[in-house]
């Protein structure tokens, strides 16, 4: 399993999945919002990586390639694998000249998972938050929060630690560790100097 995203300019990216023998690549431009969507699609299939209200069977979203483009489906094929089914169509927006398949396979989820953190750690080590964000040339920040998610899953199969909160006795939100999300991105800074 190989996946690599990488920011190629203002506003386009570099994407290469290969799985099972199988390999494309995809340029997708600002008009959509790829890395956001793949992070989220990721997190709402994989079982406790959100609340079960929140989790969906199939995660579908699209890619713009200006105005080719991919509409993407992420299912959980069984608790260790995912499957990805990638189809393409001529113009993305009007949904014409296809669909035609272009990537269809399951893959190993830890692996999947692993990637798209390297891939993560990669662009914020490259470009840091306001880089990304300065570079996609978009309205979405750099899913940090996704980030931090995905890498929590990786290191202990379960849901990122949030705790309930209540202010003023009646206010009820959710609160997770600032010490603990800046010691996360501490660690892969310290990996840097090795």
């Amino acid at each position: 399993m190989k996946f690599s995203y990488i920011l190629n300019g203002i506003g386009w990216a570099d994407v290469h999945i290969e799985c099972e023998g199988k390999t494309y690549y995809f340029g997708p431009s600002y008009l959509s919002e790829p890395l956001v969507d793949l992070v989220e699609g990721l997190l709402h299939v994989i079982p406790g990586c959100v609340p079960e209200d929140a989790r969906r069977q199939v995660s579908t979203f699209c890619w713009n390639y200006e105005p080719v483009g991919s509409e993407w489906r992420i299912s959980l094929h069984d608790h260790s694998h995912l499957r990805i089914h990638v189809a393409e169509y001529d113009d993305i927006d009007a949904k014409t000249g296809g669909p035609k398949l272009v990537f269809d396979r399951v893959c190993d989820l830890r692996e999947i998972v692993s990637e798209v953190v390297k891939a993560l750690e990669s662009i914020i080590l490259k470009h840091g938050f306001v880089g990304y964000r300065q570079t996609w040339y978009t309205r979405q920040d750099f899913p940090i929060s996704g980030y931090l998610r995905l890498k929590h899953y990786l290191q202990k199969g379960t849901k990122y630690p949030t705790e309930e909160a209540k202010e003023d006795g009646y206010i009820e939100y959710e609160r997770s560790s600032l010490k603990d999300e800046l010691r996360a991105l501490q660690s892969l800074l310290d990996g840097m100097d090795e």
